[in-house]
């Protein structure tokens, strides 16, 4: 039997590809252990986005998730055409948080 939670993970991470095709992204990947950084990652018009997928019920702090971020983009250094965020999809609501913004939840 599969986990129930990686079933809701897998549903949101494929509702963010299709997101991203939407928006003209051709090329996306989605990292089926969910270990990294990124669990979805997608190649689209001049940028790459690295994208850490999370649903919940009620607000949660994301303080760590948004770590792994801040120290993704520092690894990378400064590069203009690659974006690491945080999309949280919570009682069908998404926000998405950019890895340079601060740390407080809204």
């Amino acid at each position: 039997m599969t986990n129930r939670n990686y079933q809701r993970g897998r549903f949101y991470e494929y509702r963010v590809m299709k997101t991203l095709r939407e928006e003209g992204y051709h090329q996306i990947t989605r990292a089926s252990s969910s270990k990294g950084p990124a669990d979805v990652i997608a190649y689209g018009p001049g940028e790459i986005r690295l994208i850490q997928v999370k649903s919940e019920q009620e607000k949660k702090s994301h303080a760590g998730d948004r770590a792994k971020l801040r120290d993704l983009m520092s690894l990378l250094g400064p590069h203009p055409t690659v974006r690491c965020e945080l999309w949280i999809y919570r009682n069908g609501q998404l926000d998405i948080h950019k890895a340079s913004e601060s740390t407080s939840d809204t």
